[in-house]
């Protein structure tokens, strides 16, 4: 749960200029968006949580979500009737569903969005896989991208190439113990697509590697595009300021 709640705020972070008002969590598991979207957006008046297993629910329960929360069941494989919500979240769902069930239950999804939709996919070549078949699924809807792509065009990225991100997040001992794991940290590897029914500002660019530091200066592997273009990639090169051994910030 930490590890996607931190994914969860970084990619709903960008989207707080929006009038967030209700959510609608699809496969919600112990409702982590919940607290997510609680974190971030003052105005949230309703949430309501689908999540067929019974488990999870119960951990939610008791977890209590912040705000009204109105949990339901039910078998999402299955496209139940979605009600309108403003923003509606499908994150590590529709990659677990077959093909033609993914896509009946993104365009339900879509269609109760009132501003918004968010899903994620695991950082894995599969995850992206996905989230690129989605992207071009929401824009043939009507859906405006907001992030991460710059543009709308044709995505670039083919296997064995992928977009993900990674989200850094502290681990406590206790953290650490559950996970036998020995570092304070840990990097949660992620691939997402969030759309809106407005357009938003979007970044003219984005970095898709670590930059490559070289004497002076550093190389980053861009990737751009624009209306009616052909997304591509390409390398740029930036000055460095002076500093001791000129390490990047």
């Amino acid at each position: 749960m930490p590890a996607t709640y931190a994914v969860l705020h970084a990619v709903l972070s960008e989207l707080r200029g929006l009038p967030i008002r209700s959510l609608l969590d699809l496969g919600a598991g112990p409702g982590t968006a919940a607290w997510a979207v609680s974190s971030l957006f003052a105005d949230l008046e309703r949430v309501t949580l689908v999540e067929l297993d019974s488990r999870f629910t119960e951990i939610g329960n008791r977890l209590h979500p912040p705000g009204p929360v109105d949990w339901r069941a039910a078998d999402l494989r299955v496209t139940p009737r979605l009600e309108p919500h403003d923003l509606v979240v499908c994150s590590y769902l529709l990659g677990e569903l077959e093909d033609g069930v993914a896509s009946r239950l993104l365009r339900a999804a879509w269609e109760s969005a009132g501003e918004a939709l968010v899903a994620i996919e695991p950082g894995t070549p599969r995850g992206f896989a996905r989230i690129r078949v989605l992207r071009d699924e929401l824009i043939a809807l009507g859906a405006h991208l907001a992030e991460p792509c710059p543009h709308a065009a044709a995505c670039p990225m083919r296997e064995p190439d992928g977009c993900h991100f990674a989200q850094r997040l502290e681990r406590t001992s206790l953290h650490r113990r559950a996970k036998s794991g020995t570092l304070g940290y840990e990097d949660e590897s992620y691939s997402y697509v969030a759309v809106t029914r407005r357009p938003m500002d979007r970044a003219l660019s984005r970095i898709l590697r670590h930059p490559i530091q070289r004497p002076g200066h550093a190389v980053a592997a861009l990737h751009s595009g624009g209306a009616g273009k052909e997304g591509r990639s390409a390398e740029g090169e930036g000055r460095l300021p002076p500093g001791p051994e000129g390490a990047l910030g």
